[in-house]
């Protein structure tokens, strides 16, 4: 069961980042080269849009609410990503609909980016994670003790309303 929600969230990402050719190095690129807004936007909507839908998984019990504390490497792996979207010429979004496309290159990055996760994720990571505390952290859902599924409804409800308009006021 938990499975399929992810599958059908990542399938709708994976369309709205190909229909848009999303790409977060573009958006800022057009935004500071061109001052326009449109993917800076689709961006911000998505960071809201996956903070509500955790929230959304956290409430129907799909995920649980703990936190892993912040390994030493993530300041590393930040600095590597950025390295390898220049080399790349796109993010990992940007690189993924272009390789879907059919670009040669991008299909080749895709796979080092793969082959790099496994094997992060298999030697470097794994020895990390043994080594953390698992703890449930103090979120301000649980301190004021909100329960997540409304949480996840009413910010929703705000953030297709705060769409609509922003839909209205550029057409």
């Amino acid at each position: 069961m938990k499975i399929w929600a992810f599958i059908i969230v990542g399938i709708s990402s994976g369309m709205l980042f190909a229909r848009y050719q999303f790409c977060f190095a573009s958006a800022v690129r057009n935004f500071i080269a061109f001052r326009r807004t449109e993917k800076l936007i689709l961006f911000l909507i998505l960071v809201a849009a996956s903070a509500v839908l955790l929230n959304f998984f956290i409430g129907i019990g799909l995920l649980e609410e703990t936190v892993k504390a912040m390994m030493p490497m993530t300041f590393l792996g930040g600095i590597f990503f950025g390295i390898g979207m220049v080399i790349a010429g796109g993010d990992a979004a940007g690189i993924l609909f272009r390789a879907g496309e059919g670009n040669l290159p991008a299909f080749v990055c895709t796979i080092g980016m793969v082959a790099g996760m496994a094997l992060f994720g298999f030697t470097v990571a794994s020895h990390f994670t043994k080594q953390l505390p698992h703890f449930i952290a103090t979120t301000l859902l649980i301190q004021f003790n909100i329960n997540p599924l409304l949480f996840s409804l009413v910010a929703a409800v705000l953030g297709i309303t705060a769409s609509i308009y922003m839909w209205r006021k550029n057409f």
